[in-house]
């Protein structure tokens, strides 16, 4: 694999090595990557070859089987300090520090985001934020394609943490835990920073408040699945996805979370389209919470133990859905129902795992690229959309009238055959 190594400032913690240990860590770091390591004992072996506040350039690279025992301890992987870290085509494995960050830590003066591609970060543990990776204060950070799984903190951000704006695209958050705290798979903690979440899955996470995510600010979340995740505590928790500030929700599915699939709990413009809620479970809430109200069009909820829950004294605005049980809302709150409601049986490609979300279709059901199969029966919820509502990024044939459900107006909608005329001479 093609390695590359360009650091501005990274402290290695090697404590249970001996000092011969450690001599031939650095020994190996010159004569690999061309860098000046210097012991700095007790616990420490720093690396210095740029100036500050310049990027840290990570490609190919293996980290595994870090240790930071000293109390607070941080970045048992990496520890970059005042400057920037691009990460490509890398794995953070087995590391585990006292404090945050035991894959990677970032703090300081940062200029510039930091970016991770094409790379795994599994097995990670720290003590207290982000068992694989910590972004300190004012450090965005860009992830694509990458798979943060099996890591764990005792507190908030079992898999990222992240104090700023983050843009998450094709990853996979699976299996992270958050013992005390919120936001197993990834917690974003941006204020006013906007947060995008796009094309990424969050699976069997399981935190104290929040299972997959927590995005405390303004979010655009897209192409997005939350499945099987849990949250231990009932009040404001959330199983799949927590927002504070929350912008718009579409083409996501929130299936067999322990807690709400989505919670909205802050100040914004709630806006949820196309999205699918299936067999979530909670107690007091819904599938869908919303603690400010707003506008919700073109989803289907079927087999939660409660549809949607709206605040006292809000508004829920509600069409074109598709809902097996009543709107529960607190006394004080309104529900407007606009026109589409309906409640019938959706008929899921799978109603067990791997849960398919797929409408079955006599017509076409999308199961891979290229790939359609017919089905028996057709789903109800093909073409039960706004008939104004654009539907041309369905196949055809596609009835001239978009579907709901996280699939509608994309090009894995279900098919459905119009016009079929026989004519006998």
């Amino acid at each position: 694999m093609y390695s590359k190594c360009e650091v501005a400032e990274v402290i290695i913690y090697a404590n249970v090595l001996t000092t011969e240990q450690r001599g031939r860590v650095c020994e190996y770091l010159t004569q690999k990557y061309g860098l000046a390591p210097q012991y700095q004992e007790p616990n420490t072996v720093r690396v210095i070859t740029k100036a500050a506040a310049e990027t840290t350039i990570l490609d190919g690279i293996t980290v595994r089987d870090g240790l930071n025992t000293i109390v607070g301890g941080v970045g048992a992987g990496v520890y970059v300090t005042n400057g920037s870290l691009s990460v490509a085509n890398c794995i953070f494995s087995n590391n585990a520090a006292t404090g945050s960050g035991a894959g990677v830590y970032i703090a300081g003066s940062i200029r510039g985001p930091c970016v991770f591609r094409n790379s795994r970060f599994v097995r990670n543990t720290s003590g207290l934020y982000g068992g694989a990776m910590y972004l300190g204060t004012g450090t965005t950070g860009t992830f694509e394609n990458c798979v943060i799984r099996g890591n764990s903190s005792m507190d908030v951000g079992g898999g990222l943490y992240a104090s700023a704006g983050a843009v998450v695209d094709n990853c996979l958050f699976a299996s992270n835990l958050a013992t005390n705290g919120t936001g197993a798979g990834m917690y974003c903690s941006s204020g006013t920073i906007p947060v995008t979440l796009r094309n990424s899955v969050f699976s069997n996470n399981a935190g104290y408040s929040v299972g997959g995510a927590y995005l405390a600010g303004p979010a655009l979340v897209s192409n997005c699945v939350f499945s099987a995740n849990a949250a231990e505590n009932v009040a404001g928790a959330a199983g799949g996805l927590r927002v504070s500030s929350l912008g718009t929700v579409i083409h996501c599915a929130f299936a067999a979370n322990n807690g709400p699939g989505l919670y909205a709990a802050g100040p914004g413009t709630n806006r949820v389209r196309f999205c699918t809620f299936f067999a979530n479970t909670t107690p007091q809430y819904g599938a869908l919470s919303l603690e400010e109200g707003g506008t919700v069009s073109h989803c289907i909820f079927w087999e939660n133990s409660v549809p949607v829950y709206v605040a006292s004294g809000r508004t829920l605005n509600i069409s074109y859905c598709n809902v097996d049980t009543n709107v529960i809302s607190r006394s004080g709150a309104t529900v407007n129902y606009g026109a589409g409601i309906m409640n019938e049986d959706p008929l899921f490609a799978s109603e067990t795992e791997p849960y398919d979300v797929h409408l079955k279709s006599k017509s076409g059901r999308y199961i891979g690229p290229g790939l359609w199969v017919s089905d028996t029966v057709s789903s109800p919820c093909i073409d039960a959309g706004d008939p104004d509502e654009p539907f041309g990024a369905e196949p055809l044939p596609n009835g001239n009238r978009v579907n709901i459900g996280m699939y509608g107006n994309t090009p894995e909608a279900s098919k459905r055959l119009w016009g079929l005329f026989l004519q006998v001479r």
